[in-house]
Formats: structure tokens, sequence, C-alpha cells
């Protein structure tokens, strides 16, 4: 559908998201679809998250402008003949962020979702940066419990990930 299509492309122009799981446990399929082998995970907790992507630093300048929220991903049945279901879908400008196909399920996904959707057009830089990501200031030490290595990191990975730990007082 025209509709979706153009939908999907605006907000992919106009959003940043950072995906996170609900997991309570490590999960290969997530490690190797997403992670790699030299690759880490982080763990936190929503509230840690909401009040990072709050702090006062993250409301400057055209962060200011921007939505910031957290959104549990709501698994759906493409094939649905739900008639409010696809209307959501065409005319939402939000849905592609918060919808994804029901054999996702297994993910438990939670979004951090930085868009200007409802905004008139922030500075020109914004689409600029367009796959680079924006910065926002955390505190690490605030927002990670615990850091995970993939399963499948090489040794050099591990060592490397020890020293640099050390390095920040982790």
């Amino acid at each position: 559908n025209r509709g979706m299509v153009n939908n999907t492309k605006e907000i992919r122009e106009s959003a940043f998201v950072s995906c996170w799981t609900l997991s309570e446990t490590e999960s290969m399929a997530l490690w190797k679809l997403y992670g790699g082998k030299n690759s880490i995970a982080i763990e936190t907790t929503v509230g840690a998250l909401e009040i990072e992507i709050g702090r006062p630093e993250n409301s400057v300048l055209e962060l200011g402008l921007l939505s910031k929220r957290i959104v549990k991903v709501d698994y759906i049945d493409h094939r649905s003949r739900d008639e409010k279901l696809a209307r959501e879908l065409l005319t939402s400008r939000r849905a592609p962020l918060t919808k994804k196909p029901i054999a996702y399920t297994y993910e438990q996904e939670v979004r951090v979702i930085i868009d200007y959707l409802n905004q008139p057009p922030v500075q020109a830089d914004f689409k600029n940066r367009l796959g680079l990501g924006i910065d926002i200031a955390i505190n690490p030490q605030s927002l990670i419990n615990q850091i995970y290595a993939s399963p499948l990191a090489d040794a050099w990975f591990f060592e490397l990930l020890k020293r640099m730990l050390q390095d920040h007082g982790m």
C-alpha cells in the first residue's frame, strides 16, 4: 500500500530507536541476529532508561524539541482482518515504531524512541545524522546493572572488555 510505504519512509527519516529486551535470560537467537560474534549486552531496568533519557542535558538544543519515550513493542498478526488494526497501520505515524510481526514475540522488545513526528522540522542537520545516531547523555554507572559478552565471542574480545571495564571503574 502506497500510504503505508510513504508513512514508513517519513518515520524512518524522523526517528531514532534503541531496542532492548525485557527477557530475564540471554537468548542465543538475539545474540546471533543482533549481537554477532564479538558483542555485548547491557542489563538495565526500564526505570533507569527513563531516568537517563529524561536527564536535563537531554532537554537542550534540538533534543528539547524531540519526543522521548519508552514503549513495549506490540506483536501483531499481519494476516489479521481486524479493521481497526489495518486502519492504525495505514494512518498512525507511530505504528511502524511500536508494532512488529508476531513471529518476533520471543524478543520481548521494548524500545526507546526519540522522534519529532509531531514537531515542526528540527534543525536541518537532523536528517544528515540519520544512520549515524544521536548523542544522548547518560551516566553508565546509573544505567548499567551488568554487562554480558556474547557466548560466541573470541578470547581477545573478553580480555579487551575486561580492560575497558577496569579503565572506566566498572
